[in-house]
């Protein structure tokens, strides 16, 4: 888009990829019928390809990228609560990370149990992760909605 006042750059291209997958082993710790804690570790790898193009006005065309891949080890708990025989809720936290990196994320959601195999969940998920890059401490955060389906077998 158009830079403010123009002066040393006349536009400014800014192109992001990020992708991010999370792997989990965990163990049932505490279970009755309404309530399930389970505590486990597993890893969250990044990969962010950052990509800055400036247009010159007065200053010559400037391009700079950001491209930065990690895996971090991390611990999680999640607790899932019935409300009855369809509606469940779950509570997740995790975090972690190396000397370099760190991440940690929370998620609630709420979810309908349609028969043994299906249950369908909604809610909402905060995700960070740090890190450091040849241009000093680099963050993302992401947060919002997240949808899921599950299927057991």
């Amino acid at each position: 888009g158009s830079t403010p006042q123009g002066t040393l750059f006349s536009q400014v291209e800014v192109d992001s990829k990020i992708t991010v997958v999370s792997g989990y082993l965990a163990y049932r710790v505490y279970s009755d019928p309404r309530v399930a804690v389970d505590l486990g570790g597993g890893f969250r790898s990044f990969q962010a390809d950052l990509d800055t193009d400036f247009t010159g006005a007065a200053a010559p065309d400037e391009s700079f990228s950001n491209n930065q891949s990690f895996i971090d080890p991390i611990v999680a708990a999640r607790v899932r609560m019935a409300f009855d025989d369809q509606w469940f809720g779950t509570l997740m936290l995790d975090g972690g990370g190396l000397d370099d990196s760190s991440t940690w994320q929370a998620l609630a959601t709420v979810g309908y149990r349609l028969n043994e195999n299906w249950a369908f969940q909604g809610g909402y998920r905060y995700l960070e992760a740090e890190w450091d890059s040849d241009f000093g401490e680099s963050s993302l955060e992401f947060s919002g909605p997240i949808l899921g389906v599950t299927y057991r077998f």
